[in-house]
């Protein structure tokens, strides 16, 4: 049996949902000519039971060469 270690992306602050400007739930990734990886996060976190609203949707931009 193999252990498999997931780090999220970028970072693990970015991905706190109890932090301000979080990444909370990203869909329709695009990376373009720059580098840029570019998704629309809805901020809201789905689980079986119920849809919670973390923050506001908003667009998010990640530079590949950095990760900032």
């Amino acid at each position: 049996e193999s252990i498999v270690c997931l780090n999220p992306y970028p970072d693990w602050k970015s991905n706190n949902i109890s932090l301000d400007n979080s990444i909370v739930n990203i869909q329709r990734i695009t990376i373009d000519a720059c580098d840029r990886l570019w998704g629309i996060d809805n901020g809201k976190e789905a689980t079986a039971e119920a849809v919670k609203k973390i923050g506001p949707a908003k667009i998010v931009a990640i530079d590949l060469k950095t990760d900032e």
